[in-house]
């Protein structure tokens, strides 16, 4: 707290300090009480802001766990049963927890991967050649979702076309080398092969993710272990 006389300097002069030892108490706890209720205020401001960060931290729990119910009961339906949906996220849990990317992105991607056809045991080595991809190109979970999906519309229509092809690379992805470099061929045969309808779109998914685990492979782990070692050194820990 201040002395008298600060607290009488502050005060402008408006008020002469007491006489009286008593007078001097009553007086300072007057002039002071301006200072405490300018740090009452800051204590209740900062206990709002303590609120509103916990019911955010609160509400995104109750989210995560909603998407996570949600999508079990939706694989259940997928891939018709409880044990089937649980053995697959299972394995969606493991694989994710070596990923530097957000696992929700990964159970709305497993999720629309099986809706479009994808079968249950090639979602996990698609999911896993995306997120090599998306590391090492510097992406975000945006990406992920935007790779899931490019995945997902060439099942669905049974067919890989030059505008795929376009999608993927502006996401950095050159799809056409990466399958000829599993088919032996070149980019520029796949092209072809594309353009004139004989590329077979499940055997080019196939073919495009092992292109993405060899062309990308180990960059998810160098990210997220980059990732962790910024945070420890940072001071988040």
């Amino acid at each position: 707290t201040d002395s008298l006389g600060d607290l009488e300097k502050r005060a402008g002069g408006a008020e002469k300090a007491a006489g009286t030892a008593m007078g001097k108490i009553a007086q300072s706890a007057r002039l002071q009480a301006d200072s405490w209720d300018a740090v009452g205020g800051s204590l209740i401001k900062a206990g709002v802001a303590t609120m509103a960060l916990s019911a955010v931290v609160l509400k995104t729990g109750i989210s995560y766990n909603t998407l996570q119910q949600t999508s079990r009961a939706a694989l259940t339906t997928l891939l018709g049963g409880a044990e089937q949906a649980n053995a697959q996220m299972d394995k969606l849990d493991a694989f994710a927890k070596t990923s530097p990317f957000a696992k929700d992105v990964f159970i709305q991607a497993q999720q629309q991967m099986l809706g479009f056809g994808i079968e249950a045991k090639k979602v996990i080595p698609y999911l896993s050649a995306i997120n090599e991809a998306v590391a090492a190109t510097g992406g975000s979970n945006q990406d992920i979702a935007e790779l899931t999906r490019i995945f997902s519309q060439v099942q669905a229509a049974a067919k890989i076309t030059a505008t795929d092809l376009m999608q993927f690379g502006q996401r950095g992805v050159d799809a056409a080398t990466l399958i000829g470099s599993q088919m032996g061929k070149s980019g520029a045969q796949i092209r072809s092969e594309i353009t004139a309808g004989t590329l077979d779109a499940g055997q080019a998914l196939d073919a495009l993710a092992a292109g993405m685990q060899d062309r990308f492979g180990g960059a998810s782990a160098m990210v997220k272990d980059t990732t962790y070692s910024g945070r420890v050194n940072g001071g988040d820990f």
